[in-house]
């Protein structure tokens, strides 16, 4: 069971490094030495039981990795936020907020990849932007924050968070936490 990168090929981890599901070694080392992998870590809402089966969970797990069975944190090219628990129950916002906080920090020390933000918590976890998305204030530039939580001044430019960069690439993800 290895690292897989968007096309499906197998992708070699740096001599010492540890192919473990959840280690954090993988975000630098899964990807050819110290090289940042081309596409941005995938974050999605999740449940602790990592049944990634439906929205962006799933889209998570068929392009970027996610492993089936790992509900949080790194896993390949995306990243598990919880928002539902074991039995699918949605979890109060306080318990989300230290999953978030636990992800900035991530983020912070892997700065030199791009996190890709959907909308974790407000899709089938029933949470409104209002009361999700303050819990990423302060979120590091490498945070591509998800294009419905960027407000805008009255010039159109936009004001929270971090803008998704233009890529050629870019294939389709589905907004929203549906996990």
């Amino acid at each position: 069971m290895g690292n897989q990168i968007e096309d499906g090929g197998r992708v070699p981890v740096a001599p010492g490094a540890s192919r473990s599901a959840t280690g954090a070694e993988q975000v630098v080392s899964a990807h050819s030495g110290d090289a940042p992998s081309r596409v941005p870590v995938f974050v999605f809402g999740s449940n602790l039981a990592g049944r990634h089966g439906k929205g962006a969970a799933l889209w998570a797990r068929q392009h970027r990795g996610a492993i089936y069975g790992q509900g949080h944190g790194i896993q390949n090219d995306s990243y598990a936020i919880p928002t539902k628990d074991h039995r699918l129950q949605t979890l109060p916002l306080w318990m989300i907020a230290g999953f978030i906080d636990e992800f900035l920090c991530f983020a912070r020390k892997y700065w030199m990849r791009q996190f890709q933000l959907t909308p974790v918590g407000c899709g089938l976890a029933g949470y409104s932007r209002e009361q999700i998305e303050p819990m990423f204030a302060g979120a590091p530039p490498n945070v591509i924050w998800p294009p419905e939580w960027l407000s805008c001044d009255s010039d159109g430019n936009p004001q929270g968070g971090n803008a998704v960069p233009s890529r050629s690439d870019d294939s389709a993800a589905p907004q929203g936490d549906r996990p």
